[in-house]
């Protein structure tokens, strides 16, 4: 369940989630607790898991970047995702199966770029200067990549429009909207 979706402009991430937590029974609930939040320099918007986003939101320490980091995709693939591996493992809820690490989905905001976390740990980084996820992903790229051609909506109402058509097209996903922003 989920839908969390960002957009870039280079130097300023926004990025908006929803609230609703659902089990694999088609129990469902509105919740309080964020699925976006901020975490030092980093811009955080989870699926999978609550547990994950707890794990993420309260135990996971987010390595510095240096100011004179160059290569933001390394660090991001190598000390941050180090970082969330062990936060993950320690707190109970990385897996390993046939020697394969797991985690959960999730996107990350930093010094204008969105990265997309997959659950094998992967590090997304699009072309496009937006992105989401969760099972709203898709009906929310479409709705970011047509009001990309608007040109004249703010990010935060495409980011709500987005959200608002994956809610009107999947059970999964439900209002009221966090849209938080970090960057300049």
């Amino acid at each position: 369940m989920t839908c969390i979706c960002a957009i870039s402009n280079g130097e300023t991430v926004w990025m908006g989630g929803d609230s609703l937590g659902a089990d694999n029974r088609f129990n469902c609930s509105v919740r309080k607790d964020k699925k976006v939040f901020i975490s030092g320099e980093y811009l955080i918007g989870f699926t999978s898991s609550f547990r994950m986003g707890d794990i993420l939101k309260w135990s996971f320490e987010p390595p510095e970047m240096d100011d004179k980091e160059k290569n933001i995709e390394k660090f991001m693939a190598n000390t941050f995702i180090s970082s969330v591996i062990r936060a993950l493992d320690d707190n109970g809820y990385g897996k390993t199966e046939n020697n394969q690490k797991e985690g959960g989905e999730f996107l990350v905001g930093v010094r204008g770029k969105i990265f997309h976390v997959h659950s094998d740990y992967q590090i997304g980084l699009y072309q496009a200067n937006f992105d989401a996820c969760g099972c709203g992903r898709d009906l929310a790229l479409g709705s970011l990549y047509t009001t990309h051609k608007v040109g004249k909506l703010s990010n935060p109402k495409r980011l709500e429009m987005a959200l608002e058509a994956a809610q009107n097209f999947s059970a999964g996903v439900r209002s009221p909207w966090t849209i938080l922003k970090i960057g300049k």
